[in-house]
């Protein structure tokens, strides 16, 4: 199963905590949703959206094992839904994507969610907190 990625996950340090593994990723690109921020959280989440372009990482050939860990590491805010991703030569591919539940929808921040300030900002502590989190039960 293919897993396109566009928040702390898209982090090789963060995805590795939380799955315990490596799979090979690509930067890809999802059309017509767009990422926010989540209320009084450094993570974001993303919506459908016209137009809007969302980039990520698409991680290739995970296995059961994996999508579990992280089905329970995204909770239930979170639905998983099959989607179509771009790849930068221009190819597509079937991914799964993890996108906010309706009933969440009202804790988005309609502010752009950033890749540089989660760097600066929030990434080591996110690192602590998740670490070893593929390891619990």
């Amino acid at each position: 199963m293919n897993l396109f990625t566009y928040g702390t996950l898209m982090f090789p340090l963060i995805f590795v905590a939380v799955t315990g593994r490596h799979f090979p990723a690509e930067k890809a690109w999802l059309y017509d949703y767009a990422r926010y921020c989540v209320k009084g959280q450094s993570f974001p989440a993303i919506v459908k959206q016209s137009g809007a372009v969302t980039d990520g990482l698409v991680y290739q050939d995970m296995d059961r094992s994996a999508i579990e860990q992280i089905d329970r590491f995204e909770g239930a805010l979170y639905q998983r839904l099959s989607v179509t991703v771009y790849l930068a030569e221009g190819s597509d591919l079937p991914a799964r994507v993890y996108v906010i539940r309706p009933e969440h929808r009202g804790r988005l921040i309609r502010q752009p969610w950033s890749v540089g300030t989660f760097r600066r900002c929030h990434q080591q502590d996110f690192l602590n907190t998740y670490a070893g989190f593929s390891r619990t039960p």
